[in-house]
């Protein structure tokens, strides 16, 4: 047989393709597509492809409007039936357009950025209809690509993009938005001169008050500066250990400017740390709640003449500490903290006071400038007469501890009648759970004071001050670096040496050193 040559068809144009014998097949869906895309009408945009109607519409035309009328029809829900903008065929240029509801005139694409909101047309609004529509012509004559991305997509772009395309409704924004500002400006309220706004110490709190001083007067803020300063001790091994010491300073106490409340909480136990740091977030919340329950809101001065109700304040705040103490998860079988708290409203000054931490007012005579020292609180040892009888009364028992050879060792210390334990060092504390069954509790010691000198120090201080040092001693390193102008230097130059000569003492006579903390507020 003779063999057969296949040659090749090469094809150079798609015209080709169609025209070659043999090779024709029957069009689909997607060739006429394809050939409508590769045939346009014109190089001008998409927008701009049947801009006016015309006479003589061809079927390439046909397709055109037909593809514009679907995308208008996304624009809106199929259950709104918008009113079709009018344009006269009597010249080549569109005539000024308006709204009608008849349903036989086809939708214009390009006009969609331009339409009004209102329905009514006036012989004023024309002139500017006109420049509208000269600017939407200009704008209309951009890439093909910059058209599409200008399209709305639904109703909300399409108002969002009519908005920012008319010049007119941008103007009557810009001029009413300027109108507000003026007119907010015109309107807003002076401030009456006799009102002025005072800031305290607390940048937080503001007052605003009369400038005549007449209740500024009654109010007096005598607290000019206050430090604290608490220090870690250290173990039989020299390590330091954890500081079971709580420092609370609340300035601006309750929201008046010139109330304070000091404390200083010393734990004790395992989990005395604990103790103490709940009582510092907790208290003073509680006793800010008392005073206005029983005082009240108004800002006065808190004198003597309010013992009882201070009083109750008090011995209500603190038994609601201890029951919340009893409740918050933390073992205080033999765990606790004193607290020696100090109120201070204008020149009134309350301690309560609960175990062994001690406060103490160092204040100058008016007349000799001689120095003396009003004690706020009492240690409550267990040996006092008082303590002593009620630990009894309670069946425990009151002795200091005892060694294997019959000598007793260190303080006076709470034990169970027949047990030896918990063996407390103090009548009064939070927590303590075992030591509270045998007559220890958690009532405070109220004392008060007004301060009538020139001049004051508050000292608060947990026992790792007192133990070693006496009041005496603390008042002659306060006096020492006391001046006329008085500054937060000399406040710290002060504890500071207190802190240093209390760790001193504590190295010279024991092998531990307890935690020492300190609050110094200087009164004037």
């Amino acid at each position: 047989m003779n063999p057969i040559r296949v040659y090749p068809l090469k094809f150079t144009t798609q015209d080709s393709i169609v025209n070659s014998p043999g090779l024709k097949k029957k069009p689909q869906a997607s060739d006429r597509t394809r050939t409508f895309q590769l045939n346009p009408p014109s190089q001008q945009s998409r927008s701009n492809q049947k801009r006016y109607q015309t006479g003589g519409i061809n079927n390439q035309d046909e397709k055109i409007k037909i593809v514009t009328q679907k995308k208008l029809s996304l624009l809106q829900p199929s259950s709104y039936s918008p009113k079709k903008r009018v344009i006269s065929n009597n010249n080549d240029k569109p005539d000024i357009f308006k709204f009608s509801n008849q349903q036989n005139e086809p939708l214009s694409p390009t006009k969609l950025p331009n339409l009004k909101r209102s329905e009514s047309s006036n012989t004023q609004q024309e002139p500017q209809a006109r420049i509208d529509l000269s600017q939407s012509q200009k704008r209309s004559k951009r890439t093909d690509a910059s058209n599409a991305d200008n399209i709305p997509q639904n109703k909300t772009s399409f108002l969002k993009f009519y908005q920012d395309s008319s010049p007119k409704l941008r103007s009557i924004q810009s001029r009413v938005s300027s109108q507000a500002i003026v007119q907010e400006i015109q309107i807003k309220p002076k401030m009456p001169q006799q009102l002025i706004m005072l800031h305290g110490r607390s940048t937080s709190q503001a007052a605003l008050v009369n400038s005549n001083g007449t209740e500024d007067d009654e109010l007096q803020d005598f607290v000019q500066l206050f430090l604290s300063k608490s220090q870690a001790g250290q173990n039989g091994n020299k390590q330091t250990k954890t500081n079971q010491d709580s420092v609370i300073i609340s300035n601006n106490f309750g929201g008046i400017k010139n109330r304070y409340l000091f404390s200083i909480c010393d734990g004790h136990g395992v989990y005395g740390h604990y103790v103490s740091q709940l009582v510092k977030r907790v208290l003073p919340t509680i006793i800010d709640q008392q005073i206005k329950t029983f005082i009240g809101k108004k800002e006065i001065d808190i004198g003597e003449e309010f013992y009882t109700e201070v009083e109750k304040c008090f011995q209500s705040g603190y038994q609601k500490m201890s029951k919340d103490l009893s409740s918050c998860g933390i073992d205080i079988a033999f765990s606790g903290t004193t607290c020696s708290s100090v109120f201070v409203s204008g020149n009134n000054l309350w301690c309560a006071n609960i175990g062994d931490s001690r406060s103490i007012f160092i204040e100058q005579n008016r007349d000799s400038n001689k120095w003396k020292i009003i004690e706020l609180s009492n240690d409550h040892k267990p040996d006092l007469p008082g303590e002593k009888k009620r630990i009894l009364v309670s069946k425990g028992r009151v002795q200091p501890f005892v060694a294997e050879n019959g000598q007793n060792i260190g303080p006076a210390r709470v034990w169970l009648m027949h047990e030896q334990f918990p063996g407390l060092a103090m009548s009064r504390s939070f927590g303590d759970y075992v030591a509270s069954t045998v007559g220890v509790i958690s009532d405070p010691e109220l004392i008060y004071h007004k301060m009538n000198s020139k001049c004051g120090f508050l000292v608060i201080a947990s026992d790792g001050v007192w133990e070693f040092l006496s009041n005496e001693e603390v008042q002659q390193i306060i006096c020492s670096y006391w001046s006329a102008q008085m500054n937060a230097k000399k406040i710290d130059e002060m504890m500071e040496s207190i802190v240093r000569e209390s760790t001193k003492r504590w190295q010279e006579d024991d092998e531990v050193i307890d935690d020492i903390s300190i609050i110094i507020a200087y009164f004037s």
